[in-house]
């Protein structure tokens, strides 16, 4: 009975809620998203690869161009850039009496030039592969190739032009001027967008 009497407990004060935030004033939870991981970097580019596989092709058929003698051949002889082959035996252009001065010197030019032609063809293929392709030297490597392509090429004209009679054309100049031109169509479309020209 004197619970019931007794007067209610009083009642609490409320307390104020907090302002709302004005708008803007938090900025939206965005997703938690993982930052990329970047892709572990490939041996060698597939592309350079490629381009260097093909280097190396293209300057093992210009090799066997310039070093063997079927540029022309003749009744029991085949003729190249290092000299004559007649009968199984080879003759160097020293040993041929009244051959014009300019075509010995387009065939010595056009071995050594060749040669280093297929020596900057299997460079440029290693420095691919190496994924070192900025630091091709592309300039000096066209003016290589550039020198044996007009002293190959000069010689096929000049042998050819001198004696027309008697003579064919063989296998060994075609495989090597057309190497040496590919390796420049090669250079210029697949490793000069590589390097730093």
């Amino acid at each position: 009975m004197e619970n019931e009497l007794r007067p209610p407990y009083p009642p609490q004060p409320q307390r104020p809620s907090p302002p709302a935030p004005p708008p803007g004033a938090y900025a939206i939870p965005q997703p938690f998203v993982n930052p990329p991981v970047p892709a572990p970097a490939a041996a060698t580019d597939a592309k350079a690869q490629t381009i260097a596989y093909a280097l190396f092709g293209v300057a093992a058929v210009t090799l066997i161009g310039l070093v063997t003698k079927s540029w022309f051949t003749a009744q029991g002889g085949a003729i190249g850039l290092t000299g004559l082959e007649v009968r199984g035996h080879a003759v160097s252009w020293s040993d041929i009496p009244r051959m014009p001065t300019d075509i010995v010197i387009f065939a010595y030019l056009g071995l050594l030039s060749g040669l280093a032609a297929v020596g900057a063809a299997a460079t440029m293929g290693g420095m691919l592969l190496a994924q070192k392709a900025t630091r091709i030297p592309t300039k000096a490597i066209n003016l290589v190739l550039g020198v044996a392509a007009f002293s190959t090429t000069m010689f096929l004209m000049r042998f050819y032009g001198e004696n027309p009679k008697g003579i064919s054309f063989g296998f060994s100049g075609f495989l090597a001027i057309g190497g040496i031109i590919a390796m420049g169509a090669i250079t210029k479309q697949g490793v000069m967008p590589r390097a730093r020209v």
